[in-house]
């Protein structure tokens, strides 16, 4: 989908060697995207995900940013091509004389070809600005993309989405955890990550949801385990965060504590009594223990 009347400004055909290749288009996307940031060397600056109301296409902007157009090219080219045979995948700017620009890269029969299109017409050699348009075949494959991309730690390249997103992450073999128990499907490109990693992809809002689901439900994830491992190891990163989404959870919930005479007592939204241990067997009521009272063994 263009943007604008664009024109050809140049146009490059190179023959390549075609090899049958089974890496899905997530993978290849989120490959291409994790390696931009290395390569840019963004670290602080998250990429801006935004979702058009057509429900099939998805604009991942990136502000501040510019890069070498033959650079670009050297390395994400036949990528981008190959992503480009099932989704939909170019990439917008500005170049120095803020002209729009429309970069694509197409595999056709033996030959990469590289486009570059401006509204001027007029080649350029960077592109400031830079964001990617994915067109996916569908509503359901862009709400996937879209989940996928807007719970994803960067740094790590893992995602913590809703286990309604399966189908999706299933489909793109992004599935980090096959048969697991946790409260979040994980969604990666590493086979093997260590539960810390995890841990660490969580968002805030997420640790909350995580505690509710402990609190509110019973519920015994697999995530808990993680952490109850963690905090024995006093090795948990973001200790902190995890102490205030676990108040949090408890606000939004209506759980309160009193204090009287140096004795802790917590109550449910109802008014009735919760009596948690800390030599419990249970891996989140160890959790929820150790986190809301450090207590030194």
């Amino acid at each position: 989908m263009l943007l604008r009347p664009y024109q050809e400004a140049s146009k490059t055909v190179i023959q390549i060697k075609r090899a049958d290749d089974t890496i899905s288009p997530g993978q290849e996307l989120l490959a291409i995207l994790c390696d931009f940031n290395e390569w840019l060397g963004i670290t602080d600056t998250q990429a801006c995900i935004c979702e058009s109301t057509d429900e099939t296409t998805l604009y991942i902007f990136y502000r501040d940013v510019a890069f070498d157009i033959a650079d670009f090219w050297d390395l994400f080219a036949l990528r981008m091509a190959k992503i480009n045979q099932i989704w939909g995948l170019c990439v917008f700017g500005t170049t120095d004389r803020q002209d729009s620009i429309r970069l694509f890269a197409d595999l056709v029969g033996s030959s990469l070809e590289l486009g570059q299109q401006t509204i001027s017409g007029n080649r350029s050699e960077v592109v400031w600005t830079p964001c990617f348009q994915v067109l996916c075949n569908d509503k359901e494959t862009a709400e996937g993309l879209m989940e996928l991309l807007e719970t994803l730690n960067w740094s790590l390249g893992v995602a913590a989405m809703r286990w309604e997103k399966t189908n999706f992450v299933k489909q793109q073999d992004l599935v980090l955890l096959p048969q697991s128990r946790t409260y979040f499907c994980y969604a990666g490109l590493q086979n093997y990550l260590d539960s810390k990693d995890l841990l660490e992809s969580l968002s805030f809002n997420q640790k909350i949801d995580l505690w509710k689901s402990f609190l509110r439900d019973g519920i015994e994830t697999t995530e808990f385990e993680w952490l109850q491992h963690s905090i024995g190891q006093d090795c948990l990163n973001n200790r902190m965060e995890w102490e205030l989404s676990l108040h949090e959870s408890m606000k939004q919930l209506g759980f309160h504590m009193t204090n009287q005479n140096h004795q802790f007592e917590l109550y449910d939204q109802t008014g009735e009594r919760c009596y948690f241990g800390a030599n419990s067997q249970r891996p989140a009521e160890w959790a929820f223990i150790k986190i809301l009272f450090p207590i030194n063994d």
